[in-house]
């Protein structure tokens, strides 16, 4: 019973391994469609940080958002330079 219990957790293991190595693979193999995502997810941010600003949001939440904003502008420049 122990065995089977074993087995049955590499199993699941394993499985998640290999779904996550095709995920990221596939990703990596569509840059169009990442930095099409990635420009779609900058004019979020742009949004919730606009948004922000006229509801007076926390100053903790809007540094989040500013650092989402860097970071996916790194993202996308990075992108657009390997291209």
């Amino acid at each position: 019973m122990e065995a089977l219990a074993i087995v049955l957790v590499l199993v699941v293991t394993l499985g998640i391994y290999v779904g996550a190595r095709f995920g990221a693979g596939s990703r990596a193999a569509r840059p169009a469609e990442e930095l099409a995502r990635l420009r779609e997810y900058r004019r979020v941010l742009e949004e919730k940080i606009r948004r922000g600003h006229v509801e007076h949001w926390d100053v903790v939440m809007m540094r989040q958002l500013t650092d989402r904003l860097e970071d996916t502008d790194r993202r996308i420049e990075t992108m657009t330079e390997s291209a």
